[in-house]
């Protein structure tokens, strides 16, 4: 009588017991766990250190443009004063 393989072979690799009979398998799959974890972890560090770097350079250019203005305003203020107070 010939084996028939079944629609269910595909779940033995979610089966526990499987793993505890291959010990390579279960390393690498714990290996693959942990370096997976560790990329993904490391990703959403550099993602989150790109925000902060992005808002305190936002934060520096606002302060930057901020303190042109006022030097412009202050520098048009008294080129107006020189020129209307010899009038």
């Amino acid at each position: 009588m010939a084996r028939t393989r079944s629609s269910s072979s595909g779940w033995r690799y979610v089966n526990p017991a499987y793993y505890l009979k291959r010990p390579k398998r279960l390393a690498m799959l714990f290996i693959a766990f942990v370096v997976g974890t560790w990329l993904v972890w490391d990703r959403q560090s550099l993602v989150r250190e790109h925000e902060v770097r992005i808002c305190n350079f936002d934060f520096a250019l606002f302060s930057f443009e901020f303190r042109v203005l006022l030097w412009f305003k202050f520098c048009s203020f008294h080129f107006l004063w020189a020129v209307f107070a010899k009038i």
